[in-house]
């Protein structure tokens, strides 16, 4: 029992290792984001989040509510696709990407994009309601992955599974011992 409860103890420090950040980070469900950029236009407000929350060179995934300022209410009647240009010039950018709206909550525009090189990205954000189409830019810094990070992540399994492991031995064997014992009369 004392082995199983030492295995414990070190499976709950390894995943507090590998888990640690720069930064405390939250995860929500559904690529719901922590921090929107916020851009006015008009009578509309345009807010971009990012999960991750600092993008990294990769698939990042982008959300983006529009607010009529006027009666404060989200619309859920847009039409929204997003485009960007990375800081080299010289190169293509991203294609322009349709959002697909949340099924759950209809004012959540949802998509993903490719970022291919770190840098100042400029993310436009256009859209089309009734009153016509409308477009607001955003600064999104992209950076590096640190493959530290992954090291650690990977060594701290392989300490869990070796723990786990080591553990289920030591279990099956005082339950072999256990049975091979003859009940005294």
């Amino acid at each position: 029992m004392r082995i199983l409860s030492l295995a414990f103890i070190v499976a709950i420090v390894a995943l507090s290792v590998t888990t640690y950040s720069d930064r405390l980070a939250f995860v929500e469900a559904n690529g719901r984001i922590i921090e929107y950029q916020s851009q006015l236009i008009g009578h509309y407000e345009v807010l971009l989040g990012t999960v991750p929350d600092s993008p990294l060179v990769g698939v990042t995934h982008l959300t983006i509510r529009i607010k009529d300022v006027r009666t404060g209410l989200f619309s859920t009647a847009a039409v929204v696709s997003v485009t960007g240009t990375g800081p080299n010039t010289d190169a293509n950018g991203l294609e322009p990407v349709s959002a697909k709206r949340d099924p759950i909550d209809r004012s959540y525009h949802d998509l993903s994009l490719v970022f291919d090189h770190p840098g100042l990205w400029t993310i436009t954000v256009l859209f089309e309601d009734y009153e016509g189409a409308h477009s607001a830019n955003f600064l999104i810094n992209v950076r590096k992955s640190n493959p530290v990070s992954g090291i650690f992540t990977l060594i701290g399994l392989m300490a869990f599974l070796g723990v786990l492991g080591l553990s289920a031995r030591v279990y099956l064997k005082e339950r072999k011992r256990g049975k091979n014992k003859k009940p005294s009369r």
